[in-house]
């Protein structure tokens, strides 16, 4: 793995002292293998991008959108930073802040599930709207199906 240079290293810093209110809600699920075992990262560089939280053994980029991603313009760079790290071999998911906000436990329960394996990746289906955004499902639920989580379910309590 090449190292990162200086101002790359920087500014990861400042993008990690610099996170949104979301961004620091899902980082306090994410961090110390709090989700079945598996180590994030916050502000990993991939290629000429940073994701906002990254899990190298399971290949999977989580990202947290705010209100700043919904112009043409920002909608075009998500898209090609999405089409990199896919091209990369990554798998990315992508949340709103509000998401995060009113179903903390839904967003986790979907990374969980992209971490067992249970969903198909991004690229297998068709997204949700220009964004890339997972669907919301009835009673705020982020787009884990409802038989994964049952599955996932009795497979941790196992």
């Amino acid at each position: 793995m090449a190292r990162m240079d200086r101002e790359s290293v920087d500014r990861a810093r400042g993008m990690r002292s610099e996170m949104t209110r979301a961004e620091v809600i899902l980082w306090t699920r994410l961090r110390r293998r709090q989700v079945m075992g598996f180590h994030f990262v916050r502000q990993k560089q991939i290629g000429p991008y940073f994701a906002d939280f990254a899990c190298a053994a399971a290949m999977l980029v989580v990202e947290v959108d705010g209100a700043t991603h919904s112009t043409a313009e920002e909608l075009s760079y998500d898209a090609a930073r999405t089409a990199f790290m896919e091209r990369a071999g990554w798998s990315v998911v992508r949340f709103w802040n509000d998401e995060v906000y009113r179903n903390e436990d839904g967003v986790v329960e979907t990374v969980m599930g992209y971490l067992e394996g249970l969903r198909r990746p991004l690229g297998d289906r068709a997204p949700s709207g220009p964004s890339g955004h997972l669907p919301r499902l009835r009673r705020g639920r982020t787009s884990c199906e409802i038989s994964d989580l049952k599955k996932l379910r009795n497979t941790v309590q196992s």
